[in-house]
């Protein structure tokens, strides 16, 4: 059996992991590993981000992600039909942000993998069966399965879950996920070569949830319905033609996509709920990204928080390797709680401005 060890193991590739990995290895020197349970090829849906997001590029050292990357275009602001049929022209509904940009997931996730790579640190993907089991002096054992190598053994001081809005991990060590909602999101891509489209947002409330829809590089849109899970299937919306008969009966979003085609037959769901994980202190272990906590996508906090609460996880496992002592992961943990509920503030105030669907149940849902 194959056998490794290294000062912190991660668990998902994504930007979380990525930049935790990233801060370990630039601003501690640790020996860090990342696995993951993917080969990286599922499909991502573009993100909407501020012009903090190349301070992290900053500080982690990646060069190579800037406003001058062909993944990443400008956003000439947001135009939003949310509580009015009046048009609302700003950057974001949840902040009072400058700059925003539009990014390729898949570009922007292995960008940064390719850095923390050649930064020193390792990424072994295509993993399954993956066991955790701590040790009396609070080290980890992890035993995986890898689609090549075989069977695989990890000792690693500290453990890092950033497996998702899912959190495998967590979920495995027994701590819980409370949910605020249910929401998810059923989308597409579609080509919009032959529509003059600008790089900007649109927004449109309906009485089942709202659609978004974003211009991104390479000719390509996104454009997303946003509701319940209970309401996805009650009205079949995870099929096509449903699907299209829900963006036909919208006023502004219907213009906006006409003669657009989708480039897959199939619309992908996307789990979009309010979660925060358990504010429990394991010893040895952090979770980061949309395992720490996740985000009501019209917050455009999700790749931010992933980088941060990546990088920020990072400094506080150094500084308990460094003083023997848990407290800075639990120092972290209670300032993820407090973000958490000053988002959840926010959250319902932005929610409060749609007025028009009182009696519908998925307003009614997040004004209770």
């Amino acid at each position: 059996m194959e056998q490794h060890e290294v000062d912190v193991l991660i668990v998902g590739a994504g930007p979380a992991g990525a930049a935790c990995g990233l801060s370990l290895r630039n601003h501690a020197n640790k020996e860090v590993l990342i696995i993951d349970n993917s080969d990286l090829q599922h499909t991502r849906v573009g993100e909407h981000v501020t012009a903090s997001i190349f301070e992290f590029m900053d500080y982690l050292n990646v060069a190579d992600i800037n406003q001058q990357s062909e993944f990443i275009s400008e956003n000439y602001g947001t135009t939003s039909y949310w509580g009015s049929q009046s048009a609302n022209e700003h950057n974001s509904l949840f902040t009072a942000a400058g700059e925003t940009y539009q990014l390729q997931r898949l570009e922007f996730d292995t960008t940064l993998l390719y850095n923390f790579v050649e930064a020193g640190g390792h990424v072994l993907l295509d993993c399954a069966d993956i066991k955790f089991e701590q040790q009396v002096d609070n080290h980890w054992v992890v035993q995986l399965t890898h689609s090549v190598r075989g069977v695989i053994q990890i000792k690693t001081q500290f453990l890092v879950d950033a497996s998702g809005r899912n959190a495998p991990v967590s979920k495995s060590l027994g701590l819980k996920r409370f949910k605020k909602d249910d929401l998810i999101g059923v989308g597409c891509f579609l080509d919009v070569s032959s529509l003059s489209l600008t790089h900007d947002q649109l927004i449109e409330t309906t009485e089942f949830g709202w659609w978004y829809s974003a211009n991104l590089p390479n000719q390509t849109a996104v454009v997303t319905f946003f509701t319940d899970m209970d309401l996805v299937k009650k009205h079949q919306l995870n099929k096509h033609e449903n699907w299209n008969a829900a963006l036909a009966k919208t006023f502004h979003m219907s213009k906006r996509v006409a003669g657009s085609q989708s480039l897959s037959d199939k619309l992908w769901l996307r789990n979009a709920s309010s979660q925060l994980s358990d504010n429990v202190t394991v010893d040895n272990f952090v979770a980061i990204g949309d395992a720490a906590a996740s985000f009501d996508p019209i917050s455009s906090m999700g790749l931010g928080f992933a980088m941060s609460s990546g990088c920020f996880a990072a400094k506080a496992i150094h500084a308990a390797i460094e003083q023997e002592s848990n407290q800075p992961l639990a120092v972290y943990h209670n300032d993820i709680e407090r973000n958490f509920e000053q988002y959840s503030q926010t959250h319902k105030q932005v929610y409060q401005q749609e007025t028009r669907w009182g009696d519908a149940c998925f307003w009614q849902r997040r004004l209770s």
